[in-house]
């Protein structure tokens, strides 16, 4: 919603992103063996609300509720950025 808020509004300071799913084909097409691929950073990502006006009651609600969260539970919300490591 932050990122959104912020491309909207003309003030994203990042740049153009390119989301993807999987680098799993990637790996493959250079011979790396996938070992492991996974979403992080949902906490992180909640900083990005900082985009929108009067969110930080919201912020730290989510932050909150995720910390409380059992392990099992957080992966059900993997975050902004793709984890993937592998073997040559």
């Amino acid at each position: 919603m932050g990122k959104a808020y912020a491309e909207h509004a003309g003030s994203w300071p990042y740049g153009v992103e390119m989301p993807v799913l999987s680098l799993k084909e990637q790996f493959r097409l250079a011979g790396i063996r996938l070992m492991e691929e996974q979403g992080i950073g949902f906490v992180e990502s909640l900083d990005f609300l900082d985009f929108i006006p009067g969110s930080g009651g919201w912020k730290e609600s989510i932050r909150l509720w995720y910390t409380g969260l059992e392990k099992k539970e957080q992966q059900l919300f993997p975050g902004y950025l793709l984890l993937a490591h592998g073997i040559v």
